[in-house]
């Protein structure tokens, strides 16, 4: 009950903020590597870091944040998903028989 007392709304909801903006860069990161494009690639992926090692050292202090952290993965996925294209597959096509 104590670790429920001593969460702040307002870190909570930056938290899940935080954390649906770094999944959504990862998607756009993981899309930017298999389309080939390096510079956007290791833009996305410096920016990803960067809101991770703040996110993690928010959530250290009281383990009640991680669930602002799961809920912000999940969504910042699911939108991520639907923001970009997808990537056209380079793989050959397999043949039936």
């Amino acid at each position: 009950m104590h670790l429920l007392l001593s969460i702040s709304l307002g870190l909570a909801v930056a938290v899940f903020l935080a954390t649906a903006a770094m999944d959504f860069l990862y998607v756009l990161y993981a899309r930017s590597v298999a389309a080939g494009r390096r510079i956007a690639a290791a833009t996305f992926s410096m920016i990803w870091h960067l809101v991770t090692a703040l996110i993690v050292v928010v959530y250290l202090k009281n383990m009640l944040y991680l669930a602002c952290v799961g809920i912000g993965g999940w969504l910042g996925s699911y939108f991520g998903m639907g923001f970009a294209p997808p990537v056209k597959s380079k793989a050959p096509e397999r043949q039936e028989g």
